[in-house]
């Protein structure tokens, strides 16, 4: 196996989790290390930070944004932030001082806000593999959901389309694609993404097997049940 050094690139990582892509981004650093593989996860912090925990070496780099998810910031301060995110030099830039330090063999990226597509432009330039997981609507829109005002969007607003534009372009830099679930694909490829990855495929998010659902005990009898997913 000529894969053996794994670069894992997510914008948040244990401890510092929002959401499940981190949750899951973890379970298959973990499950990689299992197989023997060397694995180095790369993410966002307010400072310059490496550590070894539970054998996965964790690279965490000053964010290049003009703030970090897990400070206060102002609101008026989102729309900058947005701006810089459609390409951000200096995100490339730091991403490749930690590239050229380890030299792995394949970089496998996930949630990129705050690092932006750079990232990818930057790792093609080191002639190193590139898969991506797509595991929301970060490429497509602003606020990475396609929902606004209680409703899905059906097509892209005006600042979504330049966002969109800019993110699908970089895209071609990638060589692998993988999304969590086969409609998640099918609409970044119908919206032109991905459109030199060599190889796409449907891989659902990485879960412990130790973590399967309970049985719910007993709920609201309200009359109403609501169902999350």
């Amino acid at each position: 196996d000529s894969i053996h050094r794994i670069l894992l690139v997510s914008n948040l990582y244990e401890p510092y989790v929002l959401g499940g892509a981190e949750k899951s981004v973890g379970y298959l650093a973990q499950g990689l290390r299992d197989l023997g593989k060397e694995v180095h996860v790369l993410t966002l912090f307010d400072q310059d930070e490496t550590e070894i925990r539970d054998g996965i070496h964790i690279h965490r780099i000053r964010q290049p944004n003009i703030y970090w998810y897990f400070k206060n910031h102002p609101k008026w301060l989102k729309p900058a932030w947005h701006l810089l995110d459609l390409h951000n030099p200096i995100g490339g830039q730091r991403f490749l001082a930690v590239v050229d330090q380890i030299r792995p063999d394949l970089i496998h990226t996930h949630n990129l806000a705050g690092l932006s597509t750079s990232i990818w432009a930057a790792a093609k330039s080191r002639n190193i593999p590139i898969v991506h997981t797509i595991r929301d609507y970060y490429l497509m829109c602003l606020s990475s959901t396609r929902f606004k005002k209680g409703k899905t969007c059906q097509k892209p607003c005006g600042s979504c389309k330049v966002a969109s534009w800019v993110r699908l372009e970089a895209s071609k830099n990638v060589d692998g694609v993988i999304g969590i679930s086969q409609h998640v694909l099918n609409l970044h490829k119908a919206a032109g993404g991905f459109s030199r990855a060599k190889g796409m495929d449907v891989i659902p998010n990485a879960y412990l097997a130790t973590h399967t659902p309970k049985e719910v005990s007993g709920y609201n009898s309200s009359g109403k049940i609501r169902l999350g997913y």
